[in-house]
């Protein structure tokens, strides 16, 4: 007979051997739990995460990890739903079915890179899609379209990614107001309201994320925020890490935030994250959106679409959206899940 529940603190090391059974690729997972779940600034505990039970040993899970999320710059606790998995030998006993009626009644769920088959159950309690998140490229230049081929033919080594040293400052004088500065310390980044663009769904930058998601590991991550602002709206920032893909070191720009009003802010972003791979001689750049804005700017910089994920949610159940809102979009990143732990190769790289 099984049984499903939230979990609680004493259920850990059961999370922790049931994630090492069904995810033995990612190392450290004791580490990695402890990080996503009790370290998270949004949770001190294990509530959000439902279990199904059959003799005390767990043989299905759901991690709804919490976040926050703004509209309207009004701040509500959203949930996002990962690592939703039933051990092998008890699948065909809905036990799928019984998790998901579980996570799918919380207010505010979010998902997204679910299997096709788990998306249309989750559908039919009751998700919508609600839009999508796209993955991009772009060689850093024609130069390093060259060396690629060059570096892939010759099976030239890479450098470690850990030998990248990332400028304090970013002044690229040739390109207008191309000043940013490296965020080491949570507490020089600039953040005046919830929101960049308060007529979209974001899901939330505040100085307790930015910490917790790009701070927690020295040297990792490298935040840059414009120097440039007032003191009514947020500066533009973005963060990047090197990464490796199709065998060779690129720069991913994991995060980014600017004023949709000002699409300027997002082209000054570009070029500052173009520059800094080229200084870094790496050899391309990846990123990612979910705004129709976002994705024209980034084709008309010849980015190439590699794939895309559909994102759904429970929200619009519990969100008012006025008539004039119905094309509300929502914006996230590779940041808002552990989606960039896996690319550009065939293991999980959390250290």
């Amino acid at each position: 007979m099984v049984n499903y529940r939230n979990a609680h603190i004493g259920d850990f090391e059961k999370i922790v051997l049931f994630n090492e059974k069904i995810f033995p690729f990612i190392p450290s997972q004791s580490e990695y739990l402890k990080y996503r779940l009790l370290d998270n600034p949004n949770s001190n505990s294990l509530e959000s995460v439902y279990i199904c039970l059959n003799d005390d040993k767990i043989v299905g899970q759901s991690i709804t990890l919490p976040e926050k999320f703004a509209f309207k710059n009004k701040i509500y606790p959203g949930y996002w739903g990962q690592d939703y998995f039933v051990d092998e030998e008890y699948r065909k006993f809905g036990i799928g079915i019984g998790l998901a009626k579980l996570f799918i009644k919380k207010d505010y769920y979010f998902g997204m890179n679910a299997s096709t088959n788990a998306l249309k159950l989750q559908q039919k309690l009751g998700c919508k899609i609600i839009g999508e998140l796209n993955f991009f490229y772009k060689p850093t230049s024609y130069y390093h379209i060259v060396k690629f081929l060059f570096h892939r033919f010759f099976k030239i080594k890479n450098p470690s990614l850990h030998q990248y040293n990332f400028p304090d400052q970013l002044n690229f004088s040739h390109y207008e107001n191309q000043n940013f500065r490296l965020i080491t310390n949570i507490d020089d980044f600039v953040i005046n309201t919830p929101q960049w663009n308060e007529e979209i769904i974001e899901t939330l930058r505040d100085k307790d994320f930015m910490s917790w998601r790009f701070l927690h590991k020295k040297n990792r991550y490298y935040i840059y925020q414009s120097t440039i602002h007032t003191d009514q709206n947020n500066p533009s920032f973005f963060v990047v890490r090197p990464v490796r893909w199709k065998a060779v070191n690129c720069l991913m720009l994991v995060d980014y935030r600017y004023d949709l009003n000002n699409p300027s802010e997002l082209q000054t972003i570009i070029n500052s994250v173009t520059k800094l791979s080229e200084k870094l001689n790496l050899f391309a750049i990846i990123t990612s959106s979910s705004l129709t804005a976002c994705n024209n700017i980034l084709f008309n910089n010849n980015f190439k679409k590699l794939s895309s994920t559909s994102v759904f949610s429970t929200f619009s159940k519990h969100i008012t959206i006025e008539p004039s809102d119905t094309n509300t979009e929502f914006q996230l990143s590779y940041a808002d899940s552990d989606a960039e732990y896996y690319f550009g190769t065939n293991k999980f790289v959390y250290d």
